[in-house]
């Protein structure tokens, strides 16, 4: 037999199995590495592994039954908890249980709370008007390097849909700069996608895509009409690139992966396989 594998190896193994779960399947696949490692001291001590598949999957969690909050590691708290921006609540969240619980009232800075909460209510209709099951939070702050304001935005969609063997997400992390004395903007961002479907198969794609735009405004009304207008823009465009690049692999890459004909380089006549060896055999055996 080879060398036992060490408990750091484990630990190694349990990090980059659950980083790769597909989304709405940590459960699953908790149990399935649990019984691979078969050492629950191990187990318990990769908490930072299981809090860091979260965040990277902007799970939203509802809080207190108020806000839907999607995690992020920007929304983040020093002591670890949690801001719930539009309820002011701090909460803490469990990655096992998959729950949040408030903890307390928000008493530290609010920082430029008006253009929060005019881009988070220009947002809200967006998201309304094109993601089904769509979750965004907004988060400000001051920029500790060009001491400009900073909004942080975040969007998360899913569809779980296990009894269809498929599951899959849409996220975006944006990073808004504002320059209020120029009256100029730079946003910049990631989108991800993450699908998985294993009806008797096992596929899964993951793709993102980093873009950025700046564009000009004249108010705060205006600056927020005008990151709505460039999510869109963006979005669409990664999305009809996603669409042109599957049409492609259905009509072109899938063909090259069989031949079109034999090796004889002639089609079968079936109408006469009878004649041929394997039509008897196949006589035979129906007979």
């Amino acid at each position: 037999m080879g060398d036992a594998i060490s408990d750091d190896e484990k630990r190694q193994l349990v990090h980059q199995l659950l980083l790769q779960t597909p989304p709405g399947e940590f459960n699953a696949t908790f149990n399935d590495v649990r019984i691979l490692v078969d050492n629950d001291n191990i187990m318990k001590q990769c908490g930072k592994t299981y809090m860091d598949y979260f965040l990277e999957q902007h799970t939203p969690v509802l809080v207190s039954g108020e806000e839907t909050v999607a995690l992020s590691r920007e929304g983040r708290l020093p002591d670890g908890n949690f801001l719930a921006p539009n309820t002011k609540k701090v909460f803490s969240f469990d990655p096992m249980k998959k729950e949040a619980t408030v903890v307390g009232d928000y008493s530290g800075p609010l920082e430029h709370e008006s253009l929060r909460t005019v881009i988070r209510e220009k947002l809200g209709d967006y998201i309304k008007n094109h993601y089904l099951e769509g979750v965004e939070t907004v988060l400000a702050r001051t920029n500790a390097e060009t001491n400009k304001p900073e909004i942080i935005i975040v969007i998360e969609s899913h569809s779980f849909m296990q009894n269809n063997f498929h599951t899959g997400n849409w996220r975006e992390a944006w990073n808004l700069s504002v320059d209020e004395s120029s009256g100029s903007a730079r946003l910049k961002g990631t989108i991800k996608v993450q699908v998985h479907y294993y009806e008797e198969g096992n596929v899964q794609q993951v793709s993102r895509k980093d873009v950025e735009s700046s564009f000009k405004f004249s108010s705060d009304e205006s600056l927020a009409d005008e990151v709505v207008r460039v999510l869109e823009e963006l979005t669409n465009s990664y999305q009809r690139a996603i669409m042109e690049m599957y049409g492609n692999t259905f009509t072109h890459t899938f063909k090259s992966l069989r031949r079109a004909l034999p090796i004889t380089h002639s089609k079968m006549n079936w109408e006469q396989i009878a004649s041929l060896k394997i039509g008897a055999e196949l006589k035979n055996i129906k007979a």
